[in-house]
């Protein structure tokens, strides 16, 4: 009788949660549409609503940083990207922004962070990741580390990034100097 009973909780509350979710994504379709029409604070009610009903919702996360964003409002977008990064380390848009928002603030500590996190879980943004790390750690005045994940760049294929590889030698020649 007590499985039973255990069993009927289970499916009353898988079912509750289904429909919670399914209400958060309603709730995140129409905040999509709101963002595409130009429309982030009435989006970001709609994601916060969203949130409230299914907190490891990453991509709501995401979105609503995005919305933040475009209302200029940095720390909130912040938060809410590493929200959506802590939830999904394979959100991808997130870590980008990440470091896009710490390089503005000159804080390549987090520049450093978030571009290892990339490397780690996006082998195939390696190029770019290995990069900005060592263009952080160069910042922060950490030479050798530097040095290490630009030899790393250079041994990589990277002809997308031309650019990039002729200042990683720029770099490394002064940095040897």
């Amino acid at each position: 009788m007590k499985k039973l009973s255990l069993l009927i909780l289970c499916l009353i509350l898988s079912n509750s949660i289904f429909a919670q979710s399914k209400k958060a994504q309603k709730l995140y379709d129409k905040a999509y549409k709101a963002a595409q029409d130009g429309y982030a604070v009435e989006a970001s009610v709609h994601l916060t609503d969203a949130i409230v009903l299914y907190k490891d919702y990453a991509e709501a996360y995401e979105l609503r940083a995005l919305c933040f964003l475009a209302m200029n409002q940095q720390e909130q977008a912040t938060k809410d990207f590493e929200k959506a990064a802590e939830i999904n380390p394979d959100m991808m848009r997130s870590l980008a922004n990440l470091i896009d928002i710490n390089r503005k603030a000159e804080n390549w500590e987090n520049v450093a962070k978030y571009s290892e996190i990339i490397f780690e879980h996006h082998p195939y943004n390696g190029c770019r990741a290995m990069y900005d790390w060592g263009d952080a750690l160069e910042k922060q005045g950490k030479t050798k580390e530097a040095v290490e994940k630009y030899k790393s760049f250079l041994g990589m294929d990277c002809k997308e990034m031309k650019d990039e590889s002729m200042k990683v030698e720029q770099s490394l020649r002064l940095l040897r100097n």
